[in-house]
């Protein structure tokens, strides 16, 4: 459970103090629950009508994250929930609590501190960060899988997913650059030339802190294989492409990639969100985007040629 609180300083006190009281004093009462849970089971129901590329992306995430539950899974796990079950849950969780803190922008060190230990006063935490089980990413098999989200949507969307060797920040800034050097060609050929679909875009999309390439196709009147077919004879040239590459080439999408990562937030909810999200790994480290920026620049054309087989090798899932 996330708490954020935004806005004036000087009113921010004030209002985690009501938040946490609300948290563990306020009734539930029946038509509360009942709210709350018609909501829900409304979007889960729902769900296979939601955007096909997001529906493809959650599956994605479903196979290869772990612990994940799917909608189907919440659905049908709420229709025996009670409320009864919610107020025994809010206790247990109260009872075993760990709490990460953070503050950004323009709150001194001090204020920041008297919040946290309020927060901490008020919710006595007795876990520690080793408590906690993380997300992990999974491995994608070398067998080819194909996962197919639950949709009622009648489109088609091939999402071919490239997962890296492993985990290291020097297999990530490469990974990010073999995306670069994937993102003009594909759009270029399967939207502009082919006429593909309108959702056309191949991109670095890592997994937590697990590097891949995410190339998605969606089309209202072409056919899933014949984007497939299309898809696989773009990765097939790409192998060409990459014998002719010269070190010269690979030089501006190292910089591009760079350029990217240096850019500033623009808005400090996006600061905040990149740095919560920092918190959540296992090691936090508030300095990472600079550090992949610094790497990026290192990384070599035998760094991509070793790296591209093996990726192609792990392309285990198309949804």
């Amino acid at each position: 459970m996330t708490l954020s609180f935004s806005g004036w300083r000087d009113g921010q006190t004030p209002l985690i103090e009501q938040a946490l009281e609300q948290l563990e004093n306020a009734a539930i009462t029946n038509s509360a629950f009942e709210r709350v849970r018609y909501q829900l089971q409304r979007e889960w129901r729902n769900a296979p009508q939601a955007s096909l590329y997001g529906q493809a992306s959650r599956t994605l995430g479903e196979a290869l994250l772990t612990p994940q539950w799917s909608t189907a899974e919440l659905l049908a796990a709420s229709d025996r929930f009670e409320r009864s079950h919610l107020e025994d849950f809010r206790q247990r969780f109260l009872d075993d609590l760990y709490v990460d803190a953070m503050a950004v922008g323009n709150l001194d060190a001090e204020l920041a501190r008297e919040q946290t230990q309020l927060i901490r006063a008020k919710l006595r935490p007795q876990l520690t960060r080793d408590d906690i089980a993380n997300l992990t990413p999974l491995a994608v098999s070398e067998e080819h899988n194909v996962l197919h989200p639950h949709s009622s949507r009648d489109e088609s969307l091939i999402l071919r997913y490239l997962q890296a060797r492993d985990q290291t920040p020097q297999e990530q800034a490469t990974t990010s650059v073999i995306a670069q050097w994937l993102e003009t060609p594909f759009y270029q050929q399967l939207r502009t030339e082919q006429q593909l679909g309108y959702i056309v875009n191949a991109g670095y999309s890592p997994l937590l802190e697990a590097p891949g390439i995410a190339l998605v196709v969606q089309s209202s009147d072409v056919e899933s294989d014949t984007i497939a077919e299309r898809m696989d004879a773009f990765l097939e040239e790409a192998d060409q492409r990459l014998d002719q590459l010269s070190d010269e080439d690979l030089a501006p999408y190292r910089q591009a990639v760079h350029d990217q990562l240096r850019q500033r937030d623009t808005s400090l909810e996006s600061m905040a969100n990149r740095y919560w999200q920092a918190t959540a790994l296992e090691d936090v480290r508030f300095d990472r985007r600079e550090q992949q920026a610094d790497l990026v620049l290192d990384v070599s054309l035998e760094d991509i040629k070793a790296l591209w087989p093996a990726s192609r090798a792990r392309s285990g899932y198309t949804l």
